[in-house]
């Protein structure tokens, strides 16, 4: 679509509708969830929300703290888009948007005949009992924003038995509320800290929890890393390295980028565990890991939220600086697993990152 002001140049925009199952009876395998979330909360197009609480700039990055869903998305969020000379896309559409991630994973996904079925995130609300349909619900790219109905929903789901896995990064990071009525997205808190799921004297729910993983733990990689598998028998990593490999040195895999979710960990005869002091299940299993470096800024963000400290050091004097993606899994009622990673969907050209995909779901739908 496009919009025009008196004297002023045309804007593009987009708009999108998420399709679910027509028969809410029938019993499904996999159920992807669109992060509609986050496309509202980095959506920079025009003013944030209705009368009275408009903002010049629409994005939560932008200083708004509550974002409607009634605006096209700016180009670029949906498909690619080339600008015309002179013009500049919305410098949000690199961080959000179906085109990213989302895109590529159901190319991938119908490519190998996986079907899929849609909701979006507000779903999980308007309908708590969705997820009970599927065996297996997924995240994939940048799912950042998440409300207390979403976590709550998902929880029971999955220790009522369903699966889980977040083949996505930075996520459940921040809190929010929808306003289902108003069609708004709010954010609960600020963005430096008070709207952390983690933060000590806000929602104090790390994301943990529900992942395995955070972005407080993990890492913003420029560049592509890969992964060091350390449990190469793992059932994940079936049909990988046929012809094995040498004692002692653990296969490399993929890489990772943008925003990585990682968690604490200790070194034991050169394997990583988790140290489960940061909120992490007890039987949470680190498969593989790739470090990275926080930025100094964004370190001092998370010990403040966490601890209550600005040095970027946690109390037992872990520099959050270092962090790392970590893949793994851990049981509770269903099987949940992480891979550390928003970039994940974007190397499934990669022939092991495709294999351990159709893995993970070929094993949590069966």
């Amino acid at each position: 679509m496009s919009a025009s002001s008196p004297g002023g140049p045309a804007r593009d925009g987009e708009a999108f509708f998420v399709v679910r199952a027509p028969d809410p009876d029938r019993r499904a395998g996999t159920l992807l969830l669109v992060s509609t979330n986050t496309y509202c909360a980095y959506n920079n197009y025009g003013a944030a929300a209705a009368a009275g609480i408009v903002t010049t700039r629409g994005s939560f990055y932008d200083r708004a703290r509550v974002a409607s869903f009634h605006r096209p998305l700016p180009a670029g969020f949906l498909s690619a888009y080339h600008c015309r000379p002179g013009e500049a896309p919305s410098r949000q559409s690199p961080y959000a948007g179906w085109d990213k991630w989302e895109w590529p994973f159901v190319q991938w996904a119908e490519r190998n005949r996986i079907v899929l079925d849609y909701a979006a995130n507000e779903d999980l609300e308007r309908d708590p009992g969705l997820l009970s349909r599927y065996r297996l619900v997924l995240s994939v790219g940048h799912d950042e924003y998440w409300s207390q109905g979403m976590r709550a929903a998902l929880d029971r789901y999955i220790r009522a038995g369903g699966n889980a896995a977040f083949f996505s990064g930075n996520v459940c990071y921040r809190n929010v509320r929808l306003d289902l009525a108003g069609s708004r997205l709010i954010l609960e808190g600020d963005m430096d800290g008070g709207a952390l799921w983690s933060h000590r004297e806000g929602p104090n729910q790390p994301e943990n929890r529900l992942t395995g993983v955070s972005f407080c733990y993990g890492a913003l990689c420029p560049d592509p890393v890969p992964y060091t598998i350390y449990h190469p028998k793992h059932w994940m990593f079936e049909g990988l390295w046929p012809g094995g490999y040498r004692p002692g040195q653990f296969p490399l895999m993929g890489c990772i980028g943008y925003e990585c979710d990682g968690c604490d960990v200790e070194w034991t005869g050169g394997v990583p565990v988790a140290s489960h002091r940061d909120g992490t299940p007890a039987n949470f299993q680190i498969l593989g890991l790739a470090p990275g470096r926080m930025p100094g800024y964004e370190a001092t963000v998370h010990s403040s939220a966490l601890f209550g400290r600005d040095d970027g050091f946690t109390p037992w004097g872990r520099d959050l600086r270092q962090g790392a993606a970590v893949l793994g899994l851990w049981v509770d009622g269903g099987t949940v697993v992480t891979v550390g990673c928003t970039e994940w969907a974007r190397h499934l050209d990669d022939p092991l990152v495709a294999q351990i995909t159709r893995n993970i779901i070929r094993r949590l739908t069966s």
